[in-house]
């Protein structure tokens, strides 16, 4: 009997005995993801001569990201934030960006494209041409936001009477862009829709190109604007290039979703 006793208490003390808890193992360390690198900005870099981004200016120099030139602001023009966006105030007849060794004239560049973001503050004045020189004195190759002689928003063609039919809004953000081929065809786009084509013929300008005016220190041509991008290339872009550029808004953020060409209007 004593045998069976010490055998049962031998099995029940095997069988009853705690489970000895499992050894922790190390956690895994995860492995780390890489950040995707942000969506390039579709910005056209063939034969791009001019990039001026506002957060660039320093003091009264505004350097291109592209071409190896800089602008040199005059006046009171100078840096501000605008609403949360940089951007360049040119409000005064003396106030513009000045560039110089950049001809966009037809013989230096037979094909021509000007884009710029710009706020206009009010339509003070008579005229207001954003983009010059009109060196040549025959509504050459400038940028027109309002002037009676045109048709709403225009790109001069070497002469007057044609545009797109859309007048420059105040107190907001517009897309401009003109586009030139000499003794082919011009166009411009508003907010990305495309406005042409109308016959181009333009004469020749001074060596230096000008945001603001059409000459520096004009009494009748400034315009009470800001502009937070300018852009010049020395090539005709596409419709399905410049809507992108639109797309980015004001803020130059790469689109979610690039479309089609824009449509034209005649």
């Amino acid at each position: 009997d004593a045998a069976r006793i010490h055998a049962y208490l031998d099995f029940k003390t095997y069988f009853e005995a705690p489970t000895p808890a499992p050894t922790p193992q190390p956690s895994p360390v995860p492995t780390p993801v890489p950040t995707p690198a942000p969506a390039p900005l579709p910005v056209p870099r063939d034969a791009l001569e001019l990039e001026l981004l506002a957060s660039d200016v320093d003091g009264q120099s505004w350097p291109s990201t592209s071409g190896g030139k800089s602008a040199v602001l005059t006046g009171v023009a100078g840096a501000v934030d605008l609403d949360g966006i940089a951007a360049v105030n040119l409000r005064g007849k003396g106030d513009v960006a000045r560039i110089d060794g950049l001809n966009i004239g037809p013989s230096a560049m037979p094909q021509l494209t000007i884009e710029m973001w710009i706020y206009m503050h009010s339509k003070s004045g008579t005229l207001g041409w954003a983009s010059g020189p009109d060196e040549g004195g025959g509504y050459d190759r400038s940028l027109i936001l309002h002037d009676p002689r045109f048709p709403g928003i225009s790109a001069c063609f070497g002469g007057a009477g044609w545009g797109s039919g859309v007048q420059m809004p105040v107190q907001t953000w517009t897309h401009v862009v003109g586009t030139w081929e000499q003794n082919g065809e011009v166009y411009v786009y508003v907010n990305g829709g495309r406005y042409g084509p109308h016959r181009a013929h333009n004469n020749e300008q001074g060596d230096y190109f000008l945001i603001g005016n059409r000459f520096q220190d004009d009494g009748r041509h400034n315009v009470d604007m800001s502009v937070a991008v300018a852009r010049v290339w020395s090539r005709v872009l596409t419709p399905s290039e410049v809507l992108p550029l639109f797309q980015m808004t004001v803020k130059q953020e790469a689109p979610p979703v690039l479309l089609g060409g824009a449509d034209t209007v005649e």
